[in-house]
């Protein structure tokens, strides 16, 4: 039983793992053919005792940036307010028929545990949790825009309006990692362990950015789990239709996030997990693929769980 207990364990933990190496951004670098030369090409600040009109306009893009970075990150702040309603609401459901389910057992002289059971065996339960997996995991769709909207932004301040403002002396002390200041925005990506560059920041900053999401899913393969393993009266080994439609339409909506999650213009380069920088195509390949393992797993190992276990008791029957 504890065996049994602990390989369900392991068929819940692979796919929320997977699912997490999924959301994953790459780390985004500016090719560098599209990086300003200063060596080849001055940049003029100041004419006549005053800012020349590059410089102007040149800080004119500079404040539109900024302000798209805190409108982006405004919009962030609102589609997490709408997941965690969104959540909260379905957890109150959740247990307002716990409760209900609870004071109904008394009568029935029915364990909580028998109780709980039977709410996971329910087919409203396993829908409510695959909607509300879709629900989540479209904001995260819409917070992954933004963020990489943010981040292009954040590096075109960078590449250009630091460099050019701050001159070619610290650029090269930069790369050589001399003791100089340095802009904000090249501070957060400055070599291979600032923010925006180290592997380690990336696993960590995603953990609680998609937790919420990733719960979800863990509760939804649980119920699934339950569900599949369970052995109806009519010992009918086809799966309920609306079980997998259910599942085709949870995973489908996974595999096309996988597709638009993490791809950024040709102008950039990305780095997935700390490997050599390569193109931003690769992105459309290697999460979708990495999506389809997951399907893969979950369709075999927790959706068809019930043909082996009917075969079993059909043996020792």
């Amino acid at each position: 039983m504890a065996a049994k207990r602990l390989i369900d364990i392991v068929k819940i933990l692979v796919p929320c793992l997977l699912l997490y190496v999924l959301f994953i951004s790459p780390s985004v670098h500016l090719r560098d053919k599209f990086k300003p030369d200063l060596n080849m090409r001055e940049f003029e600040i100041y004419k006549n005792d005053d800012l020349s009109a590059k410089a102007q306009l040149l800080m004119v893009e500079n404040q539109k940036a900024i302000e798209e970075i805190k409108q982006k990150q405004d919009h962030v702040s609102h589609w997490y307010e709408l997941k965690f309603m969104f959540v909260g609401f379905i957890v109150l459901g959740f247990f307002a028929e716990a409760i209900f389910r609870s004071n109904k057992c008394v009568n029935e002289s029915t364990s909580d545990k028998e109780s709980l059971l039977t709410i996971s065996k329910s087919p409203l339960t396993l829908g409510v949790l695959a909607l509300a997996f879709i629900v989540s995991i479209s904001v995260d769709m819409q917070i992954a825009a933004q963020e990489k909207m943010i981040n292009q932004n954040g590096i075109w301040i960078a590449e250009f309006v630091e460099p050019a403002m701050m001159g070619k002396e610290v650029i090269e002390a930069e790369k050589h990692y001399d003791r100089s200041i340095v802009g904000w925005e090249r501070f957060l990506r400055i070599g291979d362990k600032a923010l925006h560059t180290s592997v380690l920041s990336h696993l960590t900053y995603y953990t609680y950015v998609f937790f919420l999401t990733i719960l979800l899913y863990a509760f939804y393969l649980s119920a699934l789990l339950i569900q599949s393993a369970e052995v109806d009266e009519n010992n009918n080994k086809k799966s309920p239709p609306l079980r997998d439609f259910g599942f085709w339409v949870v995973h489908l909506a996974l595999l096309a996030c996988s597709f638009s999650m993490h791809h950024v213009p040709e102008t950039y380069e990305v780095s997935i997990l700390g490997f050599h920088k390569c193109s931003p195509m690769l992105t459309l390949y290697i999460y979708p693929v990495l999506c389809l393992i997951l399907i893969g797993f979950t369709y075999f190992f927790i959706l068809k769980h019930e043909i082996p276990v009917k075969k079993q008791i059909a043996e020792h029957g």
